[in-house]
């Protein structure tokens, strides 16, 4: 009896040291290797036809030249199949992907990332892309991720978030789509957010575009539009499709917006063909100021607005806030140029009008 249990640990150990270094698996069709770095306890069954390998403790095994860390991981012969659990985590070259329980598939050479799962791009020991959801799959041959459930994005384009329940991105292509409630959050600025239906990444542009039901969120306006095309670079968004613009001084609509943002607010708003806006000329005003032009464009500090010029305006009604003999009151203008000047509390300090200028006004007086 003692003789078959000595037996059984020399065979054991004599099992242990080659598979220490380098396992193998074969089948009728194919034959793979796998290396085995370090495991506290290795254990081998044969389950209907299926030699598995199972794994427990600091588990560190490269399969498929990916190297695989984790508590617990079992080997399918048959199957060609790894299985992980307990913080497990793939890395291969620069990319890595973990979460609890980690599959990946030798044949398809598709690895699932399952319960708090992430996958990542680090270069220069800095992580450059970096995806975090209830379940990412990794398509190897394709260089492919997708992803589901509560998905954040982050870095696809420089300091910009994006959240969303389904995610797709092309490592070759750069491109990727996100779907189901997208929200594209800067995480420089203060309460900027873009919402829609759908949106597309284009990484190595630095661009973005959104359909349908598109929303400009900012600390104290919004924009609002059907097709948006935001730069990076410049941060500048295009608005198309019945914009609007809305804030608590005034309302505006075109056919087209372009808005630049500055550090974490609105900078400017360029309104194209057809241009209307709608502004108060002080707090307790309801919006009863407004103009009509070709073109109009809005500058803003601290999202306050502070000044407005257009072109060609066809029509206007402008009043000051204080009107008085010295003051410049217009009405129902119609000019090539004009200028709207505002004070910090967005109320209107002067109106200048140039070239072409018809209807019923009156310049303030200068000393």
């Amino acid at each position: 009896m003692q003789k078959n249990k000595y037996g059984k640990m020399i065979l054991f150990f004599i099992i242990l040291l080659l598979c220490n270094r380098t396992g193998f698996a074969q089948n009728t069709k194919k034959t793979y290797k796998y290396t085995l770095n370090n495991a506290d306890i290795i254990k081998f069954d044969v389950v209907k036809g299926d030699t598995i390998t199972t794994l427990t403790g600091n588990v560190d095994v490269i399969y498929d030249s990916i190297r695989f860390y984790a508590d617990n991981a079992q080997i399918f012969q048959s199957k060609r199949l790894l299985k992980l659990n307990g913080n497990a985590k793939a890395v291969e070259d620069t990319l890595e992907g973990g979460a609890e329980n980690v599959w990946y598939n030798y044949d398809g050479k598709i690895l699932n990332l399952r319960d708090s799962a992430y996958f990542q791009e680090v270069v220069n020991d800095s992580i450059s892309k970096k995806v975090t959801a209830e379940e990412i799959d990794y398509f190897k041959l394709r260089s492919e991720i997708k992803a589901k459930g509560n998905i954040e994005a982050k870095d696809f384009i420089e300091k910009v978030k994006l959240e969303c329940g389904d995610f797709r991105y092309d490592q070759e292509s750069k491109y990727g789509s996100a779907k189901i409630e997208p929200v594209l959050k800067f995480e420089d600025r203060e309460k900027l957010t873009i919402r829609s239906k759908q949106m597309e990444i284009f990484s190595d542009k630095e661009k973005l575009t959104a359909t349908y039901d598109v929303v400009i969120e900012m600390k104290n306006s919004f924009a609002k539009g059907k097709f948006l095309i935001y730069f990076n670079q410049n941060q500048k968004s295009v608005l198309l499709g019945n914009p609007k613009f809305q804030s608590e001084s005034a309302d505006a609509s075109a056919q087209e917006f372009e808005l630049f943002f500055k550090e974490d607010k609105l900078d400017s708003l360029f309104m194209s063909n057809n241009a209307r806006i709608y502004f108060k000329k002080n707090e307790s005003d309801k919006k009863s100021n407004f103009l009509f032009a070709r073109s109009v464009k809005l500058d803003f500090e601290a999202e306050k607005l502070l000044y407005m010029n257009a072109i060609d305006v066809n029509n206007s009604f402008i009043r000051e806030n204080k009107v008085r003999t010295d003051n410049f009151y217009i009405n129902k203008l119609k000019t090539a140029f004009l200028e709207v000047f505002f004070d910090k509390k967005e109320e209107i300090e002067k109106v200048v009008a140039e070239k072409q200028i018809e209807g019923v006004y009156k310049f303030e007086q200068k000393e």
